[in-house]
């Protein structure tokens, strides 16, 4: 198992605590509201970008029978961050060769296992 400092294992999930209708309609706003916002300085702090990619990360573990645009939104905007440089949080762009970028990178991919 991968031990994630960015985002510690104990911390996280808080989200998969919610019901699920609660699950869906935060992961759908954030990432709509992300996707829209064509902003890279709205996640400016390490912070901001772990609570994120919190909520992002609940949307890949969605039971399959509620895949739906928020999965969709949740891949398009990880994919954004991949291929986009300029679209990447300013966080993680100040960080750039330093630890919290690689666990950046390793959470979207763990991310994207789950589907």
């Amino acid at each position: 198992m991968c031990n994630y400092n960015f985002i510690s294992l104990i911390e996280s999930n808080v989200l998969a605590k919610f019901p699920l209708n609660v699950q869906k309609v935060l992961i759908s706003k954030i990432t709509q509201t992300l996707l829209q916002a064509h902003n890279s300085n709205f996640l400016s702090s390490i912070t901001h970008v772990k609570w994120v990619m919190e909520a992002i990360g609940q949307g890949f573990a969605l039971p399959l029978e509620e895949i739906s645009i928020i999965t969709a939104n949740s891949k398009e905007l990880y994919s954004q961050w991949l291929f986009e440089p300029n679209s990447r949080p300013a966080a993680i762009r100040n960080a750039t060769g330093q630890q919290e970028e690689q666990e950046f990178w390793q959470i979207i991919f763990h991310h994207y296992s789950l589907l």
